[in-house]
């Protein structure tokens, strides 16, 4: 029985070394028994005699397997899982990366070369996809437009200035924006964008170590802990609130990760943690393992 336990130790030792450990985690640096000899009496308190070796005690190098070797390799699988997820490209920020708009300036999808992002008033009510609007001429009732719904990709078709961009813009903003369309086309263009009904109030998504993980509309403005409120509050037996994340896509549709610390913010140590959500973000909350 103890030789079949050695096998196993010197099994172990393999896998250090085809997984490239470095020489303080390899086995196959020592033996077997001299490693286990050597960490036991830190680990569990026992000493290694020869007369213990003789006697091969199933019961201690058990309980050397289970304190020293499992542990340590769980814990380096775990760490390549978790390596293997950071490096897909997706970049991570914090709060205080964030603009007023709620996006990273800095992000590598954020604004694409010769594109412009039209900032708006957060109060305003936001174009999107589903949308039923009416657009009126007051000088060329012939062009009005009734019952126009913003289609998929977010675009709308008119006469003469065809394919027109309107989702994620304001009643105003799509108004300056055709008034310049067609300031080419027809004569002292003076043009109302009327919002006739909406498809569906803005989403969020939450779930991980919450009460309640679901789907949340945003109605006026909603920020993290709200949510979490909405959600029943975390789990407090395994929410690790001090790594919340949430993923959010930026103007051009990258998605990128806001690594938050909700913890400080419960606290008052850090109120720029409890960020305000945009519409389809994704918040997640891990579960603590310690």
């Amino acid at each position: 029985m103890k030789d079949g336990i050695w096998r196993e130790l010197d099994w172990y030792s393999t896998v250090g070394r085809c997984l490239g450990l470095p020489w303080q985690l390899n086995f196959c640096n020592l033996s077997a028994y001299n490693c286990v000899e050597m960490m036991a009496p830190a680990v569990i308190g026992v000493s290694f005699s020869p007369q213990l070796h003789c006697l091969g005690d199933e019961r201690v190098l058990k309980k050397i397997m289970m304190r020293i070797l499992f542990p340590m390799f769980f814990g380096f699988f775990v760490f390549l899982s978790a390596c293997s997820s950071i490096g897909t490209g997706v970049e991570v920020f914090s709060p205080s990366d964030l603009g007023e708009k709620g996006f990273p300036s800095f992000s590598k999808g954020s604004v694409l070369p010769g594109s412009k992002v039209i900032p708006h008033d957060d109060k305003e009510y936001i174009i999107r996809a589903g949308d039923q609007l009416s657009i009126k001429f007051f000088f060329n009732p012939e062009l009005n437009e009734e019952n126009l719904i913003v289609r998929p990709d977010g675009r709308i078709s008119l006469q003469l200035v065809h394919e027109i961009e309107a989702a994620n813009l304001t009643a105003p903003q799509l108004t300056s924006l055709l008034e310049k369309r067609y300031s080419g086309q027809v004569k002292n263009p003076e043009i109302a964008v009327i919002v006739r009904s909406v498809k569906e109030l803005p989403t969020v998504y939450i779930d991980g170590q919450v009460e309640s993980p679901g789907v949340f509309e945003i109605v006026g403005s909603l920020n993290v802990l709200q949510v979490v409120a909405l959600a029943h509050g975390f789990d407090e037996d395994t929410a690790k609130k001090s790594e919340v994340i949430v993923i959010r896509r930026d103007q051009q549709g990258h998605s990128f990760v806001i690594k938050l610390d909700l913890t400080a913010a419960l606290s008052g140590r850090d109120l720029s943690q409890n960020i305000q959500l945009l519409p389809n973000d994704f918040v997640h909350v891990p579960r603590a393992f310690f």
